[in-house]
């Protein structure tokens, strides 16, 4: 399995997709993260990425999500250098302690992400996962209660507390617990497709 994410721009987009699409349809973060560091510019003191009147406490995911959504005021935050925002977010979706998974809006829906317990639980490497219909993660007998489940999402923006039986690429079975699959979209409000977070059921 690889050890870093994968790197490319186009990719970045989506992951933010992801995390704005959360925090917007459940009202939660999606990941509960330390905040940044304090940092010092032109000698005065900063909290974490916003200027010292303004809310430090929020979860570093939080904080990268409005660094890099559209709507956000730019004057509240600091720039960072060298594409920092970009790598932290990718490092913080790719290091969670829940697998996180995304595919697109073909006809035949596509992952086009997991991050690296996603990819441990299915044994894949990213390049074989975002080659797989995402109905494969599911097998024969589970893949029409699924297809129910992504119409269900389709219709109310999201569903929590969803648990089902998974495939990985071995033919081993495993049960996934304590899911939330939500409806990607976009600042124009366009379907982009969908995302889920889980965890192994013990």
């Amino acid at each position: 399995m690889p050890s870093l994410p994968p790197s490319d721009p186009a990719l970045d987009e989506r992951l933010r997709l992801i995390v704005a699409s959360y925090r917007r349809l459940t009202g939660k973060a999606l990941l509960q993260l330390p905040p940044l560091p304090c940092r010092e510019r032109a000698g005065e003191r900063v909290e974490s990425l916003y200027s010292i009147d303004s809310t430090p406490s929020l979860t570093l995911m939080e904080q990268l999500a409005i660094r890099l959504s559209p709507q956000a005021d730019k004057s509240l935050v600091i720039p960072l250098q060298g594409g920092g925002d970009s790598a932290a977010l990718r490092e913080a979706i790719w290091n969670a302690p829940r697998a996180i998974v995304a595919h697109g809006t073909e006809d035949d829906p596509v992952f086009f992400y997991g991050n690296r317990l996603a990819l441990q639980l299915f044994e894949m490497s990213f390049d074989e996962f975002a080659l797989l219909p995402s109905r494969f993660s599911a097998e024969p007998l589970a893949r029409e209660e699924r297809a129910r489940l992504l119409e269900q999402v389709t219709r109310q923006g999201y569903v929590d507390g969803y648990s089902g039986m998974r495939i990985a690429k071995s033919g081993r079975r495993f049960m996934i617990a304590d899911g939330t699959v939500w409806n990607l979209i976009d600042e124009k409000g366009l379907h982009q497709g969908q995302a889920a977070v889980f965890v192994p059921q013990q």
